[in-house]
C-alpha cells in the first residue's frame, strides 16, 4: 500500500516539474554556421592553434638567449676549526684568525652575448617557423572544412535518397491497391498482386536502409564539427543545381598562389637555407661580455666587497670534420626540400586538373540525369494508364516504376558528385582558407561567405548541455 502511494506521490512530482524542465534551445544552422561552430569546436582547430602558441614560445625562448642575463645570489656558511695566524715565533706580536666562523657573501651579476651568429640565426629560424605553423593552420583550417562539406552534402543527399525511398514506398501501395481492384473486378490475376506485393516489400526495406544511412551521415557531420554525435541534426531542404562557372587557367593560377601548402613549402626552404647559415655559423667567432658585483664578511684573506669585467672569445679551430659534415648535410636538406618543392607543384597542377574535369563531367551528367528523370515520369504515367486499360503487364509497370526510381535516384546523386567536385576544385585552389576570416579587436571571428554556393539549407541544431 504504501509502495502504490509513493508511485502516485512520484508521477504528480513528474507532471508537476516536466514543464519546468528547461530544454536546450534549438535553432536553425546554415552551412556557414556549420563551418563556424567546426572552426571553434573542432579538436584539430584546437590542435593547430596550441601549435602556433608553441611555436612564438619557441621564438621568445631563443630571444631570451640573446638579451643580457642578470642573476643574484647570496650564501651562508658555517666553518669550524678557524685557521690561526700566529707570528710571535718570529718576534712579531700579532694573533689573528685567518677566517672567520660565520661567513656570508652576495652578489648580482651581468651576462650579455655580444656576438653569436649561429643564435641570430637560430632565432631567425624561430620566426619563420612560427609562419611555418601558421600555414599549418590554414591546411588543416581548410581539410575541416572540406570534411565539414563533405559531411553536410552527405546529409542532404541522405535525406533526399530516403525521401525517394519513401516516395517509393507509396507509389507501389498505389500500384498494389490498384492490381487488388483490377484483381477484384477479374480483369487481372492474382500473380499481379503478389507480384506488386513482393516488390512493395523489397522498397520497404530500401526505405529502411535509406533512413538509416541518414542517421549515420548525420552522426558523421556532427563529428566533423567536433560536437557530440547524438545533437539533433534536422535538414529542411534538399540538394539544387547552383552551377559555377571558371575557367581551367584561373583556377590553377589561384591555386599556385593561394594555397597554403605551397606558402608552407616556400617557408620550409627559407628554414632550410638557414639551417646551412646555422650549421656555418658554428665556425664563427663567439664574443661574450660578463660582469659581477660582490659583497661579503671581510677576513685576512679576503676583502668586504668587489667587482670584475670580463671579455671572452671563443674561436673553433679544429672540430674533427664535425662542421664541415653539418654543413653538407644541410645542404643535402635544402635539395631535398627543393624536390618536395617540385613534387607538390605537380600534385596540386594534377588536382586541380582532376576536379576541373569532375566537375564539368558532373554538369553534365546532372543534364543527361534531368532529362531522364522527366522521360521516366511520362513512361510511369504511359505504362499506369495501360495498366489500367488492359493493355499493358504488371511487369512493365514495375519495370517502369523500377525506371523512375532509378533515374531520379542517379539525379540526387548527380546533384551530390557536382556540389563535391565543386567543393574539391575550391580546395584544390586553396578557396577555402580564406572562409571565415575577420579581424575584430585582436581576434578572430570565422564568418562563412561563398558566393559561389547560394544554398541556404537550415538545419535544426541542439548542442547537449
Amino acid at each position: 500500500m504504501i509502495n502504490k502511494h509513493l508511485t502516485g506521490v512520484l508521477l504528480l512530482l513528474f507532471v508537476v516539474l516536466i514543464p519546468l524542465i528547461v530544454l536546450p534551445e534549438e535553432r536553425e544552422m546554415t552551412l556557414e554556421e556549420a563551418i563556424n561552430i567546426s572552426l571553434k569546436e573542432n579538436p584539430s582547430m584546437q590542435k593547430a592553434e596550441s601549435y602556433i602558441r608553441q611555436a612564438e614560445e619557441g621564438k621568445n625562448e631563443v630571444r631570451g638567449g640573446l638579451l643580457p642575463r642578470i642573476d643574484v645570489g647570496v650564501n651562508y656558511t658555517r666553518q669550524g676549526n678557524i685557521p690561526v695566524l700566529d707570528l710571535t715565533p718570529y718576534g712579531v706580536d700579532f694573533v689573528q684568525n685567518v677566517s672567520s666562523p660565520d661567513n656570508y657573501k652576495y652578489y648580482v651579476s651581468l651576462t650579455q652575448l655580444l656576438f653569436n651568429y649561429q643564435m641570430l640565426t637560430d632565432y631567425e629560424m624561430a620566426k619563420l617557423n612560427i609562419l611555418n605553423m601558421d600555414y599549418q593552420y590554414d591546411i588543416t583550417k581548410q581539410s575541416v572544412v572540406y570534411n565539414v562539406s563533405k559531411s553536410y552534402y552527405n546529409v542532404l543527399t541522405g535525406n533526399s535518397l530516403a525521401e525517394l525511398t519513401k516516395e517509393t514506398v507509396t507509389q507501389y501501395e498505389l500500384h498494389l491497391n490498384n492490381s487488388q481492384k483490377l484483381y477484384k473486378q477479374g480483369s487481372v490475376p492474382k500473380y499481379d498482386v503478389l507480384r506488386v506485393d513482393v516488390d512493395l516489400a523489397k522498397a520497404m526495406e530500401n526505405d529502411i536502409t535509406a533512413r538509416n544511412n541518414v542517421e549515420l551521415s548525420k552522426a558523421s557531420f556532427n563529428n566533423s564539427l567536433g560536437i557530440n554525435l547524438s545533437s539533433p541534426v534536422n535538414i529542411k531542404e534538399c540538394l539544387k543545381y547552383e552551377p559555377w562557372k571558371i575557367e581551367y587557367k584561373k583556377s590553377l593560377d589561384y591555386a599556385l598562389a593561394n594555397r597554403p601548402e605551397i606558402k608552407q613549402m616556400d617557408t620550409l626552404l627559407s628554414i632550410a637555407e638557414k639551417k646551412i647559415s646555422y650549421a656555418k655559423a658554428e665556425g664563427y667567432p663567439n664574443l661574450t661580455l660578463s660582469s659581477s658585483y660582490y659583497g661579503q664578511n671581510s677576513t685576512l684573506i679576503q676583502q668586504a666587497n668587489g667587482w670584475n669585467l670580463v671579455v671572452g672569445a671563443s674561436l673553433p679551430i679544429f672540430h674533427g670534420g664535425a662542421i664541415n659534415a653539418r654543413i653538407k648535410k644541410a645542404e643535402e636538406g635544402l635539395e631535398q626540400s627543393k624536390q618536395d618543392e617540385a613534387l607538390l607543384l605537380q600534385a596540386v597542377e594534377l588536382e586541380v586538373k582532376q576536379s576541373y574535369l569532375n566537375l564539368n563531367a558532373a554538369a553534365e551528367k546532372i543534364e543527361v540525369n534531368s532529362k531522364n528523370v522527366k522521360q521516366a515520369e511520362e513512361s510511369m504515367r504511359m505504362a499506369d494508364l495501360r495498366y489500367k486499360g488492359g493493355v499493358a503487364t504488371i511487369q512493365e509497370v514495375l519495370d517502369t516504376q523500377t525506371s523512375l526510381t532509378r533515374a531520379k535516384s542517379d539525379y540526387i546523386k548527380a546533384l551530390h558528385d557536382y556540389e563535391m567536385a565543386k567543393t574539391d576544385l575550391k580546395k584544390a585552389m586553396g578557396m577555402l582558407v580564406e572562409i571565415g576570416k575577420q579581424e575584430t579587436g585582436g581576434k578572430v571571428i570565422f564568418t562563412f561567405n561563398l558566393k559561389e554556393i547560394s544554398h541556404r539549407t537550415k538545419i535544426s541544431y541542439i548542442k547537449n548541455m
